[in-house]
């Protein structure tokens, strides 16, 4: 649903995120260790720039940190810099003169969840994003220090 440049962005995005305030991040650095291409990623740290969203600085203490605190991004924000979110807007049967007056047998449907998606993205922050990860690493870390499950135990 959403393309590369938007994923790599919300990948770099939340990385940045994750450090301390003030922190920057040279993008060769951020491509090892997010194992992206390095050209690529920095075609996307410059449209980040440019949207507001990251900010740079050059020169050998120079590299990219995120402009506003995580709480304030959100994911509409990340992912309408690189794709027209309203490209969903499409008659999802592919008809040409799907509309509200003469809607296909999906229309009805697919604009309640093209509405709830966008509104999603709007209301959801980086910082949401990461509570959630947290939240589910460390659920599979206790899962990890459990071992195996009494019924994966038991003879069959």
């Amino acid at each position: 649903m959403f393309d590369l440049s938007s994923q790599y962005a919300l990948r770099s995005m939340l990385y940045l995120a994750g450090l301390e305030p003030g922190r920057l991040v040279r993008a060769q650095l951020l491509a090892e260790e997010l194992s992206l291409p390095g050209p690529f990623l920095a075609k996307i740290l410059q449209q980040l720039v440019r949207r507001g969203l990251i900010r740079s600085r050059k020169g050998p203490s120079g590299g990219f940190a995120l402009a506003r605190r995580p709480e304030e991004i959100s994911l509409y924000e990340v992912f309408s810099a690189f794709q027209k979110i309203r490209r969903h807007e499409n008659c999802v049967l592919g008809e040409a003169d799907c509309t509200d007056e003469n809607p296909c047998a999906l229309h009805g449907f697919w604009n309640e969840f093209r509405q709830r998606f966008v509104e999603t993205l709007r209301a959801m922050s980086l910082a949401d994003v990461m509570a959630h990860e947290s939240r589910r690493l460390a659920a599979q870390e206790r899962r990890t220090a459990a071992g195996p499950t009494a019924a994966a135990e038991q003879p069959g």
